[in-house]
């Protein structure tokens, strides 16, 4: 931690010739209230034009420089994620102190972004994968800040640019950051040029994060939602303990169990052995305040109804035929592979030390998903079971409601 409180962590990636530099700013759904839902995704986009003193916007910059950027934002924090050549770490850096900066943000390029923005949030209509994702959101955390759409709500076409200035000057700060590294350099060298580039920042008063709220959740509730495109979409899904509990691990096995590869129960009953279904995906969101399990279904409209029929019935089934070990043994090997290809690259590697941080501070950088997943049991899972029958949703998108 650097004397101003911003938080820098390092992997070392020897005979890389890239690496990637993640700026994550601890900012939850919970800092947004109902007046300035959507201000955190809001202000992400504006940073792409940051000026330098030639009046040159910094996502100019980048693609000039070779390098690229992502923005995204989560529930739990926002991230900007640059990448670049391994000779490029004083730029990259240079790149997070524009951001954590408080540099005044141009009037007439927030409106511009607002309205990019505006349309994105009207285009999660006009799919009905992203309606269901809402749909789910909405059905398991209700009226909260975590029920409102990742990006944003209706406040980010009223919100006006002074308020938006005033929030970014007081969350923008160093002491509020995470800066993540992964490169070929080691880790003498990223610190003393993180000092150097980024210890001058000043930090600032920050304050405290609402209290998480008390959400109702009852199992079953089913949403339905009319479509008249080729697709119907079902999932289900049901919130999901973060990564700092111990049934984490076992959740994300249980999900892998039920929906994840070729082997899983939904993949055989729903696409092996009737073919009813484009995909099965299963996707579990970590998060200390709405974590998230969901699985997703994408069929024929005309067969939505027996398609959700059977996931009701396997997802029944799971009391009185829980998990084998060859399942677990299975879900493991699935969710660890996948892990592992992707921390073969230097931005998946900066980007799970800087969310398990910003998730977990002070403990994100020893996370070992491989060794957590390595650990579950057969008889966790069978727990995970139980627990997941007693607060699972449903939400359909086309077809015709069973």
């Amino acid at each position: 931690m650097l004397d101003n409180g911003l938080v820098v962590l390092h992997r070392e990636n020897p005979g890389s010739l890239t690496l990637a530099v993640g700026c994550y700013l601890r900012l939850s759904a919970l800092m947004e209230t109902a007046d300035t839902a959507g201000w955190r995704n809001l202000l992400q986009q504006p940073l792409l034009d940051l000026p330098d003193a030639g009046g040159r916007r910094l996502e100019e910059r980048v693609a000039d420089a070779g390098a690229q950027v992502r923005l995204q934002t989560s529930p739990d924090y926002t991230e900007a994620l640059f990448q670049g050549t391994a000779d490029q770490l004083p730029t990259l850096l240079g790149y997070v102190r524009e951001i954590l900066s408080d540099t005044p943000l141009d009037a007439q390029s927030l409106n511009r972004r607002r309205q990019e923005e505006l349309r994105d949030i009207s285009g999660r209509r006009d799919s009905p994968e992203t309606l269901a994702e809402d749909m789910t959101l909405k059905a398991l955390f209700g009226s909260s800040p975590c029920g409102w759409p990742p990006t944003g709500s209706f406040a980010v076409g009223t919100i006006r640019p002074e308020r938006l200035q005033l929030l970014r000057r007081l969350h923008h700060a160093p002491n509020r950051a995470v800066v993540a590294i992964s490169g070929p350099m080691g880790w003498d060298e990223a610190r003393a040029q993180a000092q150097t580039t980024l210890g001058g920042l000043l930090p600032r008063p920050t304050l405290p994060e609402p209290a998480p709220p008390i959400v109702t959740r009852r199992a079953g509730v089913l949403r339905y939602a009319p479509w008249e495109g080729d697709n119907a979409v079902i999932v289900a899904a049901a919130p999901c303990p973060g990564p700092s509990h111990a049934e984490f691990g076992a959740a994300a096995v249980l999900s892998a169990v039920l929906g994840s590869g070729e082997g899983s129960r939904l993949f055989v009953a729903l696409r092996d052995a009737r073919g009813l279904t484009y995909t099965v995906h299963t996707d579990l969101a970590p998060s200390r305040i709405c974590g998230m399990v969901q699985i997703m279904v994408a069929c024929e409209p005309k067969q939505a109804p027996e398609v959700f029929r059977i996931m009701r019935t396997e997802m029944a089934g799971l009391s009185s035929r829980p998990p084998s070990e060859a399942e677990v043994h299975r879900a493991v090997a699935y969710l660890t592979s996948s892990y592992l290809l992707g921390r073969q690259r230097n931005a998946e590697i900066a980007h799970y030390l800087g969310m398990f941080e910003a998730l977990m501070p002070g403990q994100g950088a020893r996370t070992d998903l491989v060794a957590l997943f390595d650990q579950v049991t057969v008889a966790q899972v069978e727990t995970a079971t139980r627990w997941l029958q007693d607060r699972n949703i449903w939400v359909q998108v086309g077809g015709k409601p069973l």
